[in-house]
């Protein structure tokens, strides 16, 4: 299943069984996610280029297990892969990570659990792509790359009102100057020559 949805995410659900996608569907939808489901390995690798933001996969399929799934599917895209399935083994569960998996949720499992490890990849991605560069000294911490945005944000905001001011300087200015030759000629019109 890929998701995408609440702030824009969208999961992938690959299972084949209907009956448990149809379920994780609904779960992630009235979570606010865009779902989109998949019942085998090769209609997941087919759908994958809506490029996802999380992967829900299980591993027994009937076609492409989903070891060879997550593998083709990490060849391409960086997203957070989460096994779904049965196999209770260690040794599962470390080819499942040596593949490229970052999570391993053995069947059954809670759909609140599931829906709360969600939420946490999401997070770890979105702080991957905000990462700053900081620097601690004695109580004091630096955010270099939100001053950097700040001031950039500030520069900003001062340009525009410097422009906002000289476009009111520049139409102020042009109604004095005709006002100033209004008087000129008035004064000069009084004027016999």
């Amino acid at each position: 299943m890929f998701l995408r949805g609440r702030c824009r995410h969208e999961q992938d659900i690959v299972d084949d069984e209907k009956g448990i996608v149809a379920i994780m569907q609904n779960y992630f939808e009235m979570a606010g996610f865009q779902v989109v489901a998949a019942y085998s390995g090769k209609e997941a690798l087919e759908k994958v280029t809506c490029q996802p933001d999380i992967v829900l996969l299980d591993i027994n399929m009937p076609d492409i297990d989903g070891l060879a799934v997550c593998q083709s599917i990490r060849e391409h895209i960086a997203c957070p892969i989460l096994f779904l399935t049965a196999r209770i083994e260690t040794a599962d569960k470390i080819k499942g990570f040596s593949v490229g998996a970052d999570d391993y949720i053995v069947n059954p499992f809670d759909l609140d659990e599931l829906g709360a490890r969600v939420a946490a990849h999401l997070r770890r991605e979105n702080r991957k792509q905000e990462q700053s560069i900081v620097k601690f000294f004695d109580g004091l911490t630096i955010d270099y790359k939100k001053s950097f945005q700040n001031t950039i944000d500030d520069l900003t905001k001062t340009y525009h009102h410097q422009r906002s001011y000289h476009a009111s300087f520049c139409l102020y200015r042009r109604h004095a100057l005709s006002r100033l030759k209004e008087r000129q000629k008035s004064f000069l019109s009084d004027f016999p020559c």
